[in-house]
């Protein structure tokens, strides 16, 4: 997915995380929340329930669909209901000189599932590699492995996690 793209997609998918907010919160959600706590209640300990909701993008040529936004509702045994989430932070990259942006626990090639690039850099569904057909765009200070300290080409190793980003799979921009 290209980056005008996903830019295109990520407000709807914060217009419609924020209706979904205001939709659970309702008094017509409540008598659902209540039934989906009652029904919790009844279950074994190990149970519980979860609705949610998912906007995905489908490609037909990929025949693979990403997962832009899972917003829910889970409950268990004898607990209230609480809010959920499944979101990815996004990472963009350079694919055969073209730039793309997607949650980065997908393949920016394939969309196949591919979590923990930096630890395991090659695609296990149709071969990418880090390094070679594609490198991960780093166009902030963010470590991209804690996404909480700063790494920069002259300073790769990251202040708050230690991670050492490897040139070879990035292209800072």
């Amino acid at each position: 997915m290209n980056r005008d793209d996903f830019e295109h997609l990520d407000p709807i998918a914060d217009e419609l995380d924020a209706k979904f907010d205001a939709w659970i919160e309702s008094p017509e959600m409540g008598t659902l929340r209540r039934a989906l706590e009652q029904a919790a209640a009844l279950l074994p300990n190990y149970l519980s329930l979860e609705m949610s909701l998912e906007l995905r993008v489908f490609d037909s040529q990929k025949e693979k669909a990403v997962r832009l936004l899972t917003a829910g509702l889970a409950c268990a045994s004898g607990d209230a209901s609480y809010r959920v989430s499944g979101d990815s932070t996004t990472a963009r990259y350079i694919v055969d000189g073209e730039l793309c942006q997607l949650p980065h626990d997908y393949c920016p090639r394939c969309w196949g599932e591919w979590d923990n690039k930096l630890g395991q850099p090659q695609c296990p569904e149709c071969g990418a590699r880090l390094g070679t057909n594609l490198k991960l765009l780093l166009d902030s200070d963010t470590c991209p492995h804690c996404e909480q300290g700063h790494v920069s080409w002259t300073r790769p190793v990251c202040d708050r996690c230690g991670f050492e980003v490897n040139p070879d799979f990035v292209s800072w921009g």
